[in-house]
């Protein structure tokens, strides 16, 4: 399908190939060599989707799978499923940050209108956020604190990819005056949109784990403190009475019995497995057809844009165009 679709660019019939060939570049130099093209490799460096120069035959990261991505019209390229034959809509983010907005987080207008009947959507990802509205209307989100990059880091200390329902963590005591001084870190003062990220965490959070003074078990069970203490004081005073939570961490079970016992006037939602590990998935779904919709997928409440806006390229092709 790759292969026929670069033919197609340049208006050539698709070809048998024989079976004999089965590198994907061989076959395409099987087709395009009797009309006097040829191919050559390219690197492609950033930013390099903003011209175009030709079809490209490339493969997708997992699977492997072959693509071709065809020059626009005006600029950049297009390019289909190659499983569906439906246009892709991506570069959500450039619209929002075009309007002063930081481009991110994308989800909440998904909290708001899948998940609507709870007071607040709690992602526990490898750094834990939290949406909810407020009484005026306008969604609120933004990055608590960090959680299982934390968390996965510490168990990686004794020799486990992640601590299974919390059971290391569980087995620990709480360190008060570690504990102070994650509470102390500045992020937490900020005013939001806020948000966090892995140099964020390299350079604030993981020093506090490298002094030497504390065992695997004490870092990890004061960092469930931590998380839990942070998420409380997130919602505090906002009236909420019901909580999804999804995300890896919402497998952790004695986080989720820290973070209850802290807040035991909001009843704590766990959905099915398939929500918990693809909601983000399923809200990005909701973004390509809202944006196919001309809808608004990216709330400015969220990410400091001056309005709403209706964000991402359909195929390739800048939404100034569509």
């Amino acid at each position: 399908n790759a292969i026929e679709r670069i033919m197609r660019y340049y208006r050539y019939k698709m070809v048998d190939v024989p079976e004999s060939l089965t590198d994907i570049y061989e076959q395409l130099d099987y087709c395009l060599r009797p009309h006097g093209v040829m191919y050559r490799e390219v690197k492609l460096d950033k930013g390099w989707y903003k011209d175009s120069i030709g079809p490209i035959l490339t493969h997708t990261r997992e699977g492997k799978r072959p693509v071709a991505l065809i020059p626009g019209k005006i600029a950049g390229y297009w390019y289909t499923d190659a499983e569906t034959g439906l246009p892709v809509v991506f570069n959500f983010r450039n619209l929002d940050v075009a309007m002063g907005g930081q481009g991110a987080p994308l989800v909440p207008i998904g909290d708001r209108l899948l998940f609507g009947q709870y007071d607040a959507c709690l992602n526990l990802g490898g750094f834990s956020n939290i949406s909810y509205e407020e009484p005026s209307g306008s969604r609120v989100a933004f990055d608590v604190c960090p959680c299982n990059m934390a968390l996965n880091h510490l168990s990686r200390m004794e020799g486990l990819a992640f601590d299974k329902n919390g059971q290391l963590a569980r087995s620990g005591t709480v360190d008060k005056a570690l504990l102070a001084k994650m509470n102390a870190l500045d992020y937490y003062r900020r005013p939001m949109p806020k948000s966090l990220g892995k140099e964020w965490f390299v350079s604030n959070f993981l020093p506090l784990f490298s002094s030497g003074l504390y065992d695997a078990r004490t870092l990890l069970r004061t960092t469930v403190e931590h998380i839990a203490e942070q998420i409380t004081w997130a919602i505090k005073g906002h009236s909420i009475s019901t909580m999804l939570v999804t995300g890896g961490g919402a497998k952790n079970k004695f986080l989720l019995a820290r973070l209850q016992a802290m807040i035991p006037g909001c009843r704590i939602t766990v959905p099915a497995d398939d929500i918990i590990d693809y909601k983000e998935a399923i809200i990005f779904a909701l973004l390509g057809y809202l944006r196919l919709q001309k809808q608004n997928n990216c709330l400015g409440s969220v990410t400091g844009a001056r309005h709403d806006n209706c964000g991402g390229d359909i195929s390739g092709l800048s939404y100034l165009n569509q």
